[in-house]
């Protein structure tokens, strides 16, 4: 209803959520964990759950009147997880370049170490993108990385957690991408993410 239209509207502006809409779903809950994530939230108290408190938040940031000003935990933990996605981000990129010209061996057969061999799935046989891009946060502090499971193994998994905001990750809007934004790339247009890497410049 109108409630939701407004909330939504909030988050569309703030550049968590696509477009507005006037029902409550998985998309939008996802948006509202993106948001009290990069406002700062406690890990323990970011939950898709929209209220009047995230309003106020959400009302200062955009510049709306009557809006709530961060707690000052809250303005610190944001300034620091928006400082360590940079820092990891340019991390990960470096570790990326290095590797440049790096093919299969045999060639195709989806085999290619140290990255395969380091992530533990030997005799891998499937596309080592996604394998490739948690080699390479994980060479840059990326805490959530871990090799021998099947968490980033696949590219789908990568979007599914970003979605949800979980392990570090979130869907970020354009205006937010940088050098070492992980991206995901959908060829065919399914909804179905086929590929992913890492942004090294904005075009």
């Amino acid at each position: 209803g109108t409630d939701v239209k407004y909330a939504t509207r909030l988050l569309v502006k703030g550049d968590f959520l696509a477009e507005v809409s006037i029902t409550y779903g998985e998309d939008e809950a996802a948006a509202t964990r993106r948001a009290k994530y990069t406002l700062g939230y406690p890990q323990g108290k970011i939950n898709g759950a929209f209220g009047t408190v995230l309003e106020g938040y959400l009302r200062e940031q955009q510049g709306i009147k009557n809006g709530t000003p961060l707690p000052p935990a809250f303005a610190a933990r944001r300034k620091k997880r928006l400082a360590a996605e940079v820092n990891v981000g340019a991390k990960a990129l470096a570790e990326a370049e290095r590797w440049i010209g790096t093919s299969e061996k045999p060639a195709k057969s989806n085999r290619v170490d140290p990255f395969t061999e380091w992530y533990g799935w030997h005799g891998w046989g499937a596309p080592w993108c996604a394998v490739f891009v948690s080699w390479c946060l994980d060479k840059a502090g990326f805490e959530y990385v871990v090799p021998g499971e099947a968490r980033w193994a696949y590219c789908p998994y990568f979007l599914r957690d970003a979605r949800a905001n979980k392990f570090g990750l979130k869907v970020v809007s354009w205006k937010d991408v940088r050098p070492g934004t992980v991206v995901l790339f959908d060829w065919d247009n399914d909804g179905v993410p086929d590929h992913i890497g890492f942004v090294s410049r904005k075009i």
